[in-house]
């Protein structure tokens, strides 16, 4: 059924992170006066961190390096949590348009022998089994790529508390009181306007309040960037249904129909496919319009995070932290590969639309069919492509680029670090 497709299900999780507001509007008052503070305070982490490595973090080169990495990968999330409300009804209408893809396929319908003596309907699609099949992998391919980044964000924050907590306490100056106080470290160092000390502060507030706002900040992250990742999937997976449908012009066809009838009913099927692609293309185009400038912000800061995470891995030696850091960046990988593989994979699928077109009847369609067909081949050969900042293609080009640039930043990272370093020893 249309309510429970991929999309339904998406919606009650996003629905469950207080990121859509329900429907009755009896219940819109209460969800505004509970979801904007719980917003306002899941955003704010990401300028408390920031704040605390202005005012000079850690000391540690290394440590400031990873928490640098760990604020721009959190703004990444302020930025597409803050833009969702501003775009959602925008991709609210790309996923009703892709609800409504591929949806009638009775042109392609062959009735039986049976069926035409009798004047009982009885016919055999095949493109509707396919489309079923197709979609309902879909649907557990997108179910299980977005269940596994929102358990991942579970893990992540259950180790990184639970490591940081065995830390042991220690005592300063409390300027506060005028006097010394029992302090431990943060898991992620935030600037708070209240004493966190251990003894005499508010040290457990602060320590609650930072999985709570990085937990629910992360997944609503993932929730939004798996939602525009997942329509692209199944526009993809739309496209292998309407490759499928091109194979099906010339077959299904009833031995009793003279030949005016049979390139009547092709015209239709063909005219059908063509609408069909059209719709794609503008679902495809509406969406790249709302996500390109984020993606380009978001390519930036993944190649921020990886290279920041990978050089702390290679500063530390405690086993448990290098598992955890590890992961992190292989699972920012896995993200930014997502991202470009899926683009690239929609605009593949595309262009394999003209392998389809090439092998139909071509000898003996008419003089209309075949100026049809030269002119959806003239639109194929220009494959759409989803872009970062409206002028470069997101491919797995991009992917390669973003590793390299990860990696050149890793290098200067490093180069810095030595050098500071060698200064802190000659001084």
């Amino acid at each position: 059924m249309m309510s429970e497709d991929y999309f339904y299900w998406h919606y009650k999780i996003l629905k469950f992170f207080l990121i859509i507001p329900p429907k009755r509007w009896i219940l819109k008052v209460p969800f505004w006066i509970i979801s904007v503070p719980h917003l306002v305070l899941i955003c704010l982490s990401a300028f408390l961190e920031t704040t605390q490595l202005c005012l000079g973090g850690s000391g540690e080169f290394s440590s400031d390096i990873l928490n640098l990495g760990i604020s721009v990968l959190h703004f990444m999330g302020v930025n597409r949590v803050a833009s969702w409300h501003f775009v959602r009804k925008d991709i609210d209408a790309v996923v009703e348009g892709v609800r409504k893809i591929n949806l009638n396929f009775s042109d392609f319908d062959c009735p039986n022998e049976g069926s035409a003596r009798t004047g009982i309907q009885s016919n055999s699609n095949p493109i509707d089994e396919y489309r079923a099949q197709k979609l309902h992998q879909t649907k557990r391919f997108c179910l299980t790529m977005i269940s596994i980044f929102l358990s991942y964000v579970v893990l992540n924050i259950s180790t990184s508390y639970i490591l940081n907590h065995r830390e042991p306490t220690y005592q300063k100056w409390n300027p506060r009181l005028n006097r010394s106080s029992t302090y431990r470290d943060y898991a992620y160092p935030l600037w708070y306007p209240f004493d966190t000390s251990v003894s005499d502060g508010f040290y457990w507030l602060g320590f609650l309040y930072q999985p709570y706002a990085f937990y629910f900040l992360m997944s609503c992250f993932l929730c939004v960037d798996c939602l525009c990742v997942n329509i692209i999937i199944h526009l993809t997976s739309h496209v292998d249904i309407l490759r499928f449908a091109f194979t099906m012009i010339d077959k299904n066809v009833h031995p009793s129909l003279n030949f005016a009838e049979i390139m009547q009913l092709k015209e239709r099927r063909l005219v059908k496919c063509i609408k069909e692609l059209q719709t794609i293309y503008r679902c495809a185009k509406t969406l790249n319009d709302i996500i390109s400038l984020q993606l380009l912000f978001q390519m930036f800061c993944m190649a921020l995070v990886i290279c920041c995470s990978v050089y702390r891995v290679t500063s530390v030696t405690l086993g448990p932290e290098v598992v955890f850091l590890s992961s992190m960046a292989m699972i920012c990988i896995l993200e930014t590969f997502n991202v470009t593989w899926f683009n690239h994979s929609f605009t593949c699928q595309v262009f394999e639309l003209l392998q389809c077109v090439y092998k139909l009847d071509w000898i003996n369609y008419p003089p209309k069919l075949r100026k049809m067909l030269v002119f959806l081949i003239m639109r194929l050969q220009k494959p759409f492509y989803f872009t970062m900042g409206f002028w470069l293609p997101l491919d797995l080009d991009v992917f390669l680029t973003t590793i390299k640039t990860s990696y050149s930043f890793y290098t200067l990272i490093t180069q810095s670090g030595t050098q500071l370093t060698t200064t802190g020893r000659e001084d």
